[in-house]
């Protein structure tokens, strides 16, 4: 059990916060040394500020062919419907996804489980329609359905599938305006809009089925910020600037408002109402980011940090400083918390210079640095092998594994659960969540990825009584998804980063 005095006493010793630095420092010089580029290549692309940037940084038209390795493929079905899409500026973003899976072994309870995400979207290019250069509409409905709280199965805040929750119902996803400026040396964003997809994330991450694909996972709701993940809307402004064509700086603020998870997020009903918001979210993040376009061997690193003002729970203390578990009453309130968080991947094998064939390693770590996280620590590693045969040049194969190490008072809160119910054993200090798939491209849009999940003290947290027996959980899934522009060869909006 914890005593408010010791608590305070323990986390706070400056030798305590000097090491974890020195942890950090380390971890940050390993990354830089590992991912930054080879001499030369930064000046080269430096000079070069008409080099394209990406070769999904502007609209793209997705093809296929029987060599690739597809069943069948339908992607001329649509093409000179697409075309004409493109000459008037119309860019079709619709997509469904299935997740299920059942529990295998360990767990709170055993069953399967399955969720539903169905987008529909539009990006309206400006130029073509009302003649305004490099000004995008981007707008995007999604509804979910189906088991949402599928931690219930498995006891994890952390290891949900990536599509569940946190309410069934169709929302208002996005509905912003994109401006490119100054040579697109300036990058706008306004509007409604998820405040923390741009942040902390990577196009690798949705490679699997686990809670990350979004962003690192402790950065959004409801863990060590308030912020709205996808597909949870908030007013949000964003800007981008970019020195040179591989190095960016970008920073933006949102309205914190939690009263919206439970909400469509449309304009009627107080949908886009201040009136509940409790604070506001300011994230920023420094990065340096090559393509194919300009290297060999892409690569990728970021650092970044954010404040988020608005009031939270303290997962511990009531408001008298005591156990909230044992004694009940209020639980005591805090306002403002930080973390800080540094992202690096990099291709290291690439069988083919003619392909994008290869094997993709990322990592990256988040600490939090003010307030009172529910991670305090947080470290993610993976692999992810893009056609990794050459008959199967559009599969992935991808393995990840992350740690999270808990603040004091989330396993204090554990402890107490334990003690208050009677049951032996000590709360665990962290938990560890380790995903295999491999993702078999049907055709150009479908994508068929069975998964095995590995859970190690699953964290248990917003679960009462907590279960002192369920020290790990097994699951295997199956992920089916389809992108209707992909599949019909329609022309790809993709957002520029």
């Amino acid at each position: 059990m914890l005593s408010g005095k010791r608590y305070e006493t323990e986390s706070f010793k400056g030798g305590t916060r000097l090491r974890r630095w020195r942890g950090g420092a380390f971890l940050i010089a390993a990354m830089a040394a590992l991912f930054m580029p080879a001499a030369g290549l930064a000046e080269r692309l430096a000079a070069s500020d008409t080099q394209a940037e990406d070769a999904a940084s502007q609209p793209v038209t997705q093809s296929g062919s029987a060599a690739d390795g597809y069943l069948f493929n339908l992607s001329e079905a649509g093409r000179d419907f697409g075309q004409e899409l493109k000459e008037h500026g119309i860019y079709l973003s619709s997509a469904s996804t299935f997740s299920g899976a059942t529990i295998a072994s360990g767990g709170l309870k055993k069953g399967h489980y399955g969720t539903f995400q169905h987008t529909l979207g539009v990006n309206l290019d400006l130029q073509p329609l009302l003649g305004l250069d490099n000004a995008v509409v981007h707008t995007t409905i999604v509804k979910r359905y189906g088991v949402k709280n599928n931690r219930a199965y498995h006891g994890s805040a952390y290891a949900g599938l990536a599509i569940a929750g946190p309410v069934e119902t169709t929302r208002l996803t996005e509905l912003s305006v994109d401006l490119s400026l100054l040579d697109d040396r300036l990058r706008l964003l306004v509007g409604r809009a998820p405040s923390a997809t741009e942040y902390a994330t990577s196009d690798l991450y949705c490679s699997f089925s686990t809670g990350i694909c979004g962003h690192v996972a402790p950065f959004a709701w409801s863990r060590n910020s308030n912020a709205g993940f996808w597909p949870l809307a908030s007013w949000t402004m964003r800007a981008t600037i970019k020195p040179t064509p591989a190095t960016y700086v970008r920073f933006g603020i949102s309205d914190v408002n939690t009263a919206g998870y439970s909400r469509p997020g449309f304009p009627w009903n107080g949908g886009w109402s201040l009136k509940q918001s409790t604070g506001v979210f300011l994230p920023v993040e420094i990065g340096y980011r090559t393509s194919f376009a300009d290297d060999s061997h892409p690569r990728a690193i970021n650092i970044g940090g954010y404040y988020d003002s608005s009031p939270y729970d303290d997962p511990y203390y009531n408001e008298a400083g005591q156990s909230f578990t044992l004694h009940g009453g209020t639980r005591s309130r805090h306002k403002g918390r930080a973390s800080v968080y540094v992202q690096a991947q990099k291709m290291l094998w690439r069988p083919d210079p003619s392909s994008r064939r290869g094997l993709h390693l990322f990592g990256a770590a988040l600490m939090g640095v003010h307030g009172i996280e529910q991670t305090k620590y947080h470290m993610l590693a993976g692999l992810v092998a893009t056609g990794p045969f050459a008959s199967r040049s559009n599969d992935t194969l991808g393995v990840m594994g992350f740690m999270n190490r808990f603040d004091r008072r989330v396993w204090g809160d554990y402890q107490a659960s334990l003690i208050k119910t009677g049951q032996g054993g000590k709360a665990p200090r962290g938990e560890v969540v380790m995903e295999l798939n491999y993702g078999f491209a049907a055709a150009p849009g479908i994508q068929v990825r069975p998964f095995m999940q590995q859970i190690f003290r699953p964290d248990q947290i917003g679960f009462r009584p907590v279960v002192a027996s369920n020290r790990h959980a097994m699951t295997v899934g199956l992920q089916v998804s389809a992108s209707v522009a992909e599949l019909f060869g329609l022309p790809v909006y993709q957002r520029r980063r």
